[in-house]
């Protein structure tokens, strides 16, 4: 086995929010991180008291350093143009804008290039604003303390506090929220986002990463945001949720289930299961297309088709890889080199690469719309929506993670 590779299943301990008794709902053997060939098993539990899914094994030291290792070594390649206005991104700027102070102090934690401070800037110019990451981007064109967050570093407080796409990336949420209340003023807001469980298990979306260790629904999110009002919440393929400061309320010594809790245990691990068949079923379809020396066309070019690729490329040997992404400038893709195409051919196998189900549905409604196209408008190719449905070359569909 080679050395990157790091097998270490086991079998889930207490709920790490409330304690109850948990079940594993999902195991992927040697899982790949986007930004290295690291390895490491996944395996994904439920508590069976509150419905918080989490990654086994993640509240451990070694995960720790394995982790660091790989935030530390991070240096994303130029993909997408500064800053990126992805819908996502657009509404979350929007959303902080809207619930904060024309002159805000603004600090995101986990603020990556600094895309997000700088669409928040557009629209608060009076505003300050500082981000704190330790990636090893060159040239960042926001201000940035280049370090993991403590709430030791800064020694004044802000007015809005951004965690987009980082709670998810910490198995016990409580040390992360309780420093990020610790830098924020009193009735200052906290805007967090992360990937909405719900509708991950809905489309069976490739959303379960080694880098994401916690995944919430509104419920779940709702019970661990304890000494803070949340006063606007939406619900898409990201939860994004708008809280404010409680003054003089401190979090309690333990996590409060939420009520549904068993209900939503059940449905995860159904979910997860469902998934678990469509993974496997639709990983067997790619590798008979290669084998018949079809074409594998990835559409979407970011985090989620890097994992993904790293995983399926030693599958596909042999099999000529192509990427298509609208977003994405240059000729070719920037980690991995594959050519970047208009679009399908007839005869291609496309992959939809993302794992947020909201755009999932936009890719999967865009490509269904192309398939019944003349041969030379790109028509008759089939699509994986990764782990739900295949749309075959003449229209008709499966359910890729049905009982069979």
């Amino acid at each position: 086995m080679p050395e990157r590779e790091r097998h270490h299943s086991v079998m889930p301990g207490p709920c790490l929010l409330c304690g109850g008794p948990t079940a594993l709902g999902l195991r992927l053997p040697g899982a790949r991180l986007a930004a290295s060939d690291l390895a490491r098993d996944l395996d994904i539990a439920v508590c069976a008291a509150c419905g918080f899914a989490f990654q086994a094994g993640a509240d451990t030291p070694e995960y720790g350093e394995f982790i660091r290792h790989a935030y530390e070594a991070w240096d994303d390649k130029p993909l997408f143009d500064f800053p990126r206005r992805s819908q996502d991104n657009v509404a979350a700027a929007e959303i902080i804008a809207r619930h904060s102070g024309r002159q805000a102090r603004v600090l995101e934690i986990g603020s990556n290039r600094g895309d997000i401070l700088a669409l928040v800037k557009e629209r608060m110019p009076e505003a300050s604003i500082l981000g704190v990451d330790p990636a090893t981007h060159k040239n960042l064109p926001v201000p940035t303390l280049r370090a993991f967050f403590d709430p030791a570093l800064f020694s004044s407080r802000f007015d809005t506090v951004i965690l987009k796409q980082v709670l998810e990336h910490f198995a016990d949420p409580a040390p992360m929220l309780a420093g990020a209340r610790a830098v924020l003023e009193d009735g200052g807001l906290l805007y967090l986002e992360v990937p909405n469980l719900t509708r991950i298990l809905e489309g069976r979306t490739d959303a379960f990463i080694l880098e994401h260790t916690a995944y919430y629904t509104l419920s779940t999110l709702r019970a661990a945001l304890s000494g803070f009002e949340i006063i606007e919440a939406q619900e898409a393929g990201s939860l994004r949720v708008a809280a404010r400061k409680l003054p003089g309320k401190t979090a309690p010594a333990r996590f409060v289930p939420p009520a549904d809790g068993p209900r939503q245990a059940k449905e995860a691990l159904e979910g997860l299961a469902r998934l678990g068949r469509g993974r496997e079923r639709g990983k067997e379809l790619l590798v008979a297309h290669a084998a018949a020396g079809g074409r594998v066309l990835f559409f979407g070019a970011y985090n989620c088709f890097r994992a993904l690729y790293r995983e399926l490329s030693p599958l596909l040997a042999g099999c000529p890889c192509v990427v298509a992404d609208d977003a994405m400038q240059g000729d070719r893709e920037p980690v991995f080199g594959l050519p970047r195409v208009a679009g399908p051919e007839k005869g291609d196998l496309v992959l939809l690469c993302s794992n947020n189900a909201e755009v999932l549905d936009r890719m999967w409604e865009r490509t269904a719309g192309q398939t019944g196209q003349t041969e030379q408008a790109g028509g008759g190719f089939a699509v994986i929506r990764p782990w739900s449905a295949l749309l075959r070359a003449d229209g008709t569909t499966s359910d890729l993670g049905a009982d069979t």
